[in-house]
């Protein structure tokens, strides 16, 4: 078995940041062992080579792998068995990566070794150095730990009472009076009796076992209720081993008067009587009374669902021009656009199943509060959403966005008649004289863009309603950019990952020809994007 003792610090480099990583930059030994893996030791564990390809090198880390903390072993040496130590306190196997510890109860009394002090000798025996001495194992002679400890009992103690006999107690009652039970118990492994664990428990009254430690050989119980109950208390050697030789007392515990089945049958029945004369003193009073509050709330119930209606309707309406607000659209878009997307699975589309999602601009608006008064822009607004109503359909959308932006969605047109109807809107804006107060006239125009859904037509579309907003913004900035008084729309051409190239980046995703633009004949073919 080739290995490599002393210091190998310079050996490896970790990345502390990786699970796979060296724990450890100081590796105080190494070992190959028969198969010929590399296993290092370093001050945060063990860790074995999993590969290398010259320039980064992954581990598998032994804590991980036996979920164990983290332990510096001073040396690594793997016996005639093929069992790999640790130190000499933990044995790992290899091929089934169990482990087995080995501490003082075991003959391995040296609390320090020297680092990579390790030798396998010719009959297989072990030798590991230490300041304290030489410390030799004989693998092939350990031999698991089978004592099976009996458990006693040392003391009884009922309602602070100890009794005597607790020792070879079999039985025990309990009069109506006791009901408070301690029990002391051992069971002697003098091999290392600070290991042993202990559990007890009280069948018919716990819903499992118990655990404790060797400092707390204690089961205490209080206020038990009546019945039967048999308290077992079991222990394990210093191997963690249950032994069958536990100890078991049965209890019977005695009911008071008030916990017989005769004095509690008699106050259900009295408590019934009672219970039955207020329900019938109580039920008259209680008839008149709901009569009553029957007609109150027939009353109430009318008068809230009518303010609930008026409610519902207001937070759906923008006050001041009387039409849809967004969230309004929140709540219908998208049962438009699932409705649209299943028209277009088939080939050919159904006809007049697009939608259209315009965003309209007027545009200089602010120069109306300023010039004029927020009563005029107003007024502006006002007359905007008359004509918006105008050009539309009455199933159609029509949404005050914010300020003087307006959102229209037009719903199961062909896509091919959106550029008409943006520029029906556009002069009609243009035409209108608006009358704002103290008589005065005037006129404004407005900046249109707009997107259809789905982004090409028959296929399958991933647009959101936020994601199509942001394709007819982008192409309405692009009017306001340009132009003014002016429409722009986006489609695309080459599948709808291009209409996401677009909203990236509007200028490249036009120039690789991602998409379409469609703009008024008159205006030319160059569009500013800001």
């Amino acid at each position: 078995m080739p290995s490599t003792p002393g210091a190998a610090g310079r050996a490896a480099s970790c990345a502390t940041r990786r699970a796979d990583s060296l724990p450890d930059n100081w590796v105080p030994d190494l070992m190959v062992d028969k198969d010929g893996q590399l296993w290092l030791a370093t001050q945060a564990g063990a860790a074995i080579l999993r590969s290398f390809d010259g320039k980064l090198a992954r581990f598998d880390l032994l804590s991980t792998r036996l979920k164990l903390p983290p332990h510096p072993p001073e040396s690594l040496l793997q016996d005639a068995q093929g069992q790999v130590w640790l130190g000499s306190r933990v044995r790992i196997d290899p091929l089934t990566w169990r482990w087995r510890s080995f501490d003082r109860a075991d003959g391995n009394e040296f609390r320090t070794l020297y680092y990579a002090s390790r030798a396998r000798m010719r009959n297989g025996d072990l030798l590991f150095g230490s300041p304290e001495g030489l410390l030799r194992v004989r693998p092939h002679m350990l031999r698991h730990w089978e004592y099976q400890p009996a458990v006693s009992a040392t003391a009884l103690t009922i309602d602070g009472v100890e009794q005597p006999g607790a020792g070879v107690l079999a039985e025990r009652t309990l009069s109506p009076s006791q009901r408070d039970l301690r029990l002391e118990f051992t069971a002697p492994d003098f091999s290392a009796p600070e290991q042993q664990q202990y559990r007890y428990r009280l069948d018919g009254y716990d819903a499992g076992w118990v655990n404790v430690d060797a400092r707390q050989r204690v089961a205490a119980y209080s206020h038990l209720p009546p019945g039967d109950y048999q308290l077992r208390v079991q222990a394990s050697n210093r191997a963690g081993h249950w032994s069958p030789q536990e100890w078991a007392l049965k209890l019977h515990v005695q009911p008071a008067f008030y916990q017989t089945w005769w004095f509690r049958a008699s106050m259900w029945v009295l408590g019934a009587l009672g219970v039955a004369f207020l329900f019938r003193l109580r039920l008259h009073a209680l008839r008149r009374r709901g009569e009553r509050l029957e007609r109150l709330v027939a009353e109430r119930t009318a008068a809230l669902e009518a303010a609930s209606r008026r409610l519902e309707q207001a937070s759906l309406t923008d006050p001041l021009t009387g039409l849809h607000n967004r969230r309004y659209l929140e709540q219908t878009i998208q049962a438009d656009l699932d409705l649209a997307a299943r028209r277009h699975r088939s080939m050919p589309p159904e006809p007049h199943s697009d939608l259209v999602l315009f965003m309209l601009d007027l545009d200089h608006f602010k120069r109306v509060n300023d010039q004029h008064g927020h009563a005029a822009g107003d007024a502006v607004l006002q007359q905007t959403a008359k004509l918006l109503q105008h050009c539309m359909r009455s199933s159609d959308h029509i949404v005050r966005w914010g300020g003087e932006e307006f959102l229209l969605v037009a719903r199961f047109i062909d896509r091919n008649d959106a550029p008409a109807l943006a520029e029906k809107i556009r002069l009609a804006i243009a035409a209108h004289e608006f009358l704002i107060p103290g008589d005065q006239v005037l006129r404004k125009t407005v900046s249109i863009g707009f997107a259809t859904f789905p982004g090409m037509p028959g296929r399958p579309s991933a647009l959101t309603p936020e994601s199509l907003q942001r394709l007819a913004d982008a192409a309405l900035y692009a009017a306001k950019h340009t132009w003014r008084d002016a429409w722009v729309g986006v489609q695309a051409r080459s599948g709808e990952a291009g209409l996401s190239r677009f909203l990236a980046d509007p200028t490249s995703a036009v120039e690789a020809g991602d998409v379409t633009l469609l703009v008024p004949q008159q205006r030319g073919r160059v569009v500013n994007w800001h």
